[in-house]
């Protein structure tokens, strides 16, 4: 019933295939203004410009939290929070027992290794 918005080329082969009950398109591939398909189809311009790296320890790190997992392991503990140091690929793992305990993990993140720049989170 729904073709979320197939390409032309593609609806021509499952024309072929299917025969009736499909639309046929008058309009010239390279000429297709439906305002569905040219959202579906827009993609974000690549990006030209080298991004920045880290050139220190700890300059910028990245910080995730994956969780609940089925399984508790450790004593309990549901929640994983990771730490990539973007210069050295350095990922320490800290286990947290409930989600809101992010903040305590983050603090004993900062405690061992004293300082950070920049701290990235999703």
């Amino acid at each position: 019933k729904r073709l979320a918005h197939l390409n032309r080329r593609d609806m021509d082969l499952l024309r072929k295939d299917l025969g009736e009950g499909l639309p046929v398109f008058d309009i010239p591939p390279s000429n297709c203004k439906y305002v569905g398909c040219l959202k579906g189809k827009m993609t974000e311009n690549p990006h030209n410009e080298p991004g920045t790296r880290a050139t220190r320890k700890r300059q910028l790190v990245h910080r995730d939290i994956s969780g609940p997992h089925r399984r508790s392991v450790l004593d309990g503990y549901q929640y994983y929070m990771v730490f990539v140091d973007e210069y050295s690929r350095r990922v320490p793992v800290i286990s947290l027992k409930r989600r809101c305990d992010a903040g305590t993990g983050l603090k004993r993140y900062i405690a061992k290794v004293r300082h950070i720049e920049e701290l990235r989170c999703d």
